[in-house]
């Protein structure tokens, strides 16, 4: 029977086992990942969140954002060794705390076995369309996805499309692509750094600026903590085939290493808080104001 090793009694993994913590084992990965920071638990029991706010773990039931925040995807594409692993998340706008704001992985959809193509139109039913008698379609303030990052080795050639001399060859990316292009959207190649990805979620982790929705993503709070150094290749994580868990954690560093950009409002949203509760001259006044200073922040810099 082999025997977990507990973290050796220095840094951050004797101060995590001294707060409760025993998920701390010696050659893991993540040994910042503490699933209890950022609660208090007074003398009658109960739980406080002081600030700032550094829970790793949420609900997704507590979280309200809005549609125009901008949502990312990770996805890592697999048929039979490995698994189909998707997950979505979201950016916040920054604030006191987290000058670069806070990304919040919201979703994880992880199927083993299945057809790119229909992996691709399972991700848009769950995070973009919506079914209106019997019929999909695209809402009237869909998500703002502004990124699906499909793992690179789906850009691998898989098969011939076209007849005659206009044979095309095809890979899993421009099957998965095929299914999304009537919404306007697409996959793109996703960043394959592994050492930089891991020690980018490390650092996130570690200072607040990534939370785990915990009842959304079970899978994922489970591979975060189980990964272990790989002894073979200095600042790489162990990677086992077939492991689900490690789809999951491709998809996760796709996602969080490829894009990321700051939310910013839609200018309809700001114009209309700009007018709101003034009467109809003061209104007109203050939009010409508004469109005006629109376009000077837009206008092209002339240098020379």
């Amino acid at each position: 029977m082999s025997r977990t090793r507990l973290a050796p009694r220095t840094g951050i993994g004797f101060g995590a086992l001294l707060a409760g913590c025993w998920s701390i084992f010696e050659g893991q990965y993540f040994n910042c990942w503490e699933e209890t920071r950022g609660y208090v638990v007074l003398d009658n029991g109960t739980k406080t969140i002081p600030e700032p706010d550094m829970r790793m773990i949420v609900s997704r039931k507590e979280l309200e954002i809005p549609w125009w925040y901008p949502y990312f995807t990770g996805t890592d594409y697999g048929f039979t060794i490995s698994a189909a692993a998707s997950y979505l998340a979201v950016r916040t706008p920054k604030s006191e705390y987290f000058p670069n704001g806070r990304i919040y992985v919201l979703d994880e959809v992880v199927r083993p076995g299945i057809l790119a193509v229909d992996f691709a139109d399972l991700l848009l039913k769950r995070w973009l369309l919506e079914e209106v008698n019997g019929v999909w379609r695209v809402p009237e303030n869909p998500r703002s996805i502004q990124m699906w990052a499909l793992s690179p080795d789906a850009w691998a050639k898989s098969g011939i499309a076209g007849e005659g001399d206009q044979h095309v060859a095809l890979t899993r990316a421009d099957q998965m692509n095929a299914v999304m292009a009537p919404y306007r959207m697409g996959f793109i190649r996703a960043n394959n750094d592994r050492t930089g990805a891991w020690q980018h979620i490390y650092n996130m982790l570690r200072s607040g600026e990534l939370v785990i929705c915990g009842d959304t993503c079970p899978k994922l709070l489970r591979a975060i903590p189980s990964r272990i150094h790989d002894p073979e290749k200095e600042d790489d994580i162990f990677k086992q085939k077939g492991d689900e868990l490690d789809d999951c954690m491709d998809a996760f560093r796709y996602m969080l290493y490829t894009w990321i950009r700051e939310p910013r409002k839609p200018i309809d949203l700001e114009r209309a808080k700009a007018m709101q509760g003034l009467d109809p001259t003061s209104a007109m006044i203050n939009k010409l104001k508004f469109d005006s200073q629109q376009r000077r922040s837009s206008a092209p810099i002339f240098i020379g």
